[in-house]
């Protein structure tokens, strides 16, 4: 049902599916990166407000299932801008997205 939607409302239902699915297989932890889970916004501020309404859930899901994370990390290589990479990058543009 969520096939090439990239908002937040699918975003967390992503996440409230996965966890389900999570707990039906008997999953102890789990890992995301950061653009896997929250969809980038029009802007830096609302990639930021998505980001922390899609850490919220996964917090209260965390502690509704017992399913720890293991690690979130950025996802600093599959978006355009870090086709040169992310902390070596010439552009000063994408080395401070990066580093943000």
């Amino acid at each position: 049902p969520w096939d090439g939607a990239d908002d937040l409302d699918t975003a967390l239902s992503r996440l409230r599916a996965s966890f389900e699915f999570f707990k039906k297989l008997g999953v102890k932890y789990w890992t995301f990166h950061d653009r896997d889970i929250s969809p980038e916004g029009r802007d830096w501020d609302e990639t930021c407000r998505n980001l922390d309404k899609v850490v919220d859930l996964a917090e209260q899901l965390q502690k509704e299932t017992g399913i720890k994370l293991l690690w979130g990390t950025a996802n600093l290589f599959s978006h355009p801008r870090f086709m040169n990479g992310a902390s070596t990058n010439p552009s000063l543009h994408s080395f401070c997205h990066a580093a943000a």
